[in-house]
């Protein structure tokens, strides 16, 4: 008798650790949000260069619409580098079109909460106040039949649709490619150049100057003797300063092609960069839903 118990009670242990996943990815009952922690501490180098992997891994299984294993990537590009808080928005949309509404909000809110200031706040606002209106209209909708709300009207006809409003039948295209990433240099080689080019040009105008005062001391006070009837003190004052002149432009000139050459050799040597120096470029993509349109902003990763 107490073996039959002891299995009774194994097989309704089995039975609950099965049943509990699929009650916690089915969104019902009171299934604990996502947690996205907050960011203490500066992320180094390479949790950054870390953070960039896993994002393009999700970016990847994003584009081939695996949604799961993209927020899978993107939670785990954010814990590695919790500065990048246009993920949350990357993050949303990719629950959005998993067809998880609560955990988009959760995240989109996360976002507002940390960049209350962003330029797309007004129209996440919006778009979580959709995705309420979405999930109080349809309290009892499951995963399976939200996840894919445009294949399901299409396949049925119009009359029997009714229960998903037209709208989200429109706001469910082909998801937009997330940015990609394209390599480019810095731009502090083109400032040498610049800075290069800028003494150049003022050393040639130096130059100028200074020979054409050379040029009109030597006529009234002609070499060796620098004397005549039309020398006067003024036209020796000229001479030196336009001495004077030339040597400050051939200097001037000298560091100028030096900078252009080096700024040139530092442009072509230096290695392209495809991720963390791009972060601050938003890229600004149309939204479509129930009842709004806008545009939002993910930020290139």
């Amino acid at each position: 008798m107490r073996a039959s118990y002891r299995s009774l009670m194994f097989v309704a242990l089995i039975g609950t650790a099965a049943a509990v996943p699929a009650y916690a990815q089915s969104g019902g009952g009171d299934a604990a949000m996502s947690t996205y922690a907050a960011c203490p501490t500066k992320p180094s180098q390479a949790d950054t260069d870390a953070a960039h992997g896993a994002y393009m891994a999700g970016k990847g299984s994003f584009d081939e619409a695996d949604y799961t294993t993209a927020i899978n990537y993107f939670k785990d590009a954010y814990h590695r580098d919790c500065t990048k808080h246009e993920l949350l928005v990357i993050i949303a949309r990719a629950y959005e079109l998993q067809g998880n509404r609560r955990e988009a909000v959760h995240a989109l809110e996360t976002y507002l909460d940390r960049v209350p200031t962003a330029p797309d706040a007004d129209t996440q606002r919006k778009h979580i106040a959709n995705l309420k209106r979405e999930i109080a209209d349809q309290p009892s909708a499951t995963p399976s039949a939200t996840a894919a709300p445009s294949a399901t009207a299409s396949a049925i006809p119009s009359a029997t649709a009714a229960p998903i409003p037209s709208a989200t039948v429109s706001a469910s295209p082909a998801p937009e490619p997330l940015p990609a990433q394209t390599p480019s240099h810095s731009i502090a080689p083109w400032i040498v150049v610049g800075i290069g080019g800028a003494a150049l040009i003022t050393g040639a105008v130096l130059y100028a100057v200074g020979s054409s005062n050379v040029s009109s001391s030597e006529t009234d006070c002609p070499a060796p003797s620098h004397t005549g009837p039309n020398c006067t003190s003024s036209d020796a004052s000229s001479g030196n300063s336009g001495r004077s002149l030339e040597t400050v432009g051939v200097v001037a000139g000298s560091v100028g092609i030096a900078a252009v050459a080096g700024g040139l050799i530092w442009h072509f040597m230096e290695p392209t960069s495809s991720g963390p120096q791009q972060t601050g470029r938003p890229l600004v993509v149309p939204q479509v839903a129930p009842g709004y349109a806008g545009v939002g902003v993910l930020g290139r990763f």
